[in-house]
C-alpha cells in the first residue's frame, strides 16, 4: 500500500495579526511535512480549508455565514461583502 500524508489547515494563515501565533504554528507544520518528505519520500497532501460552516459555529463570530444569518433572522440588512456585491465564495459544510 502506498503510504501518503495529508495536512490540514485554514486558508487565510498568512497574514499578521491577532491570531498570528496560530498562523506562524500552521506555516511551521506545513514545512516540516513537506521536509519529511524530502527525507523519506512519502507522497504530501495540503489541503487549505475555508469558509466552513456548521451546526456548532458561534453566532457572533463574524463570517459571512454566521452574519447572513444572524442578519436575516434579526430582521437587519444583509451585508454584502466585496466590491459592488460582485465578490464568489465557496463554502463548506463541517459535520461533528
Amino acid at each position: 500500500m502506498k503510504k501518503r500524508i495529508l495536512v490540514t489547515g485554514g486558508a487565510g494563515f498568512l497574514g499578521i495579526g491577532v491570531r498570528s501565533c496560530y498562523d506562524e504554528g500552521e506555516r511551521c507544520a506545513e514545512s516540516l511535512f513537506f521536509d519529511y518528505y524530502r527525507q523519506h519520500k512519502i507522497e504530501i497532501k495540503v489541503v487549505r480549508i475555508f469558509n466552513t460552516y456548521g451546526p456548532k459555529m458561534q453566532k457572533d463570530d463574524g463570517r459571512v455565514i454566521s452574519n447572513f444569518i444572524v442578519q436575516a433572522l434579526s430582521n437587519l440588512p444583509i451585508a454584502i461583502y466585496g466590491e459592488k456585491g460582485l465578490r464568489l465564495e465557496a463554502f463548506a459544510m463541517l459535520m461533528t
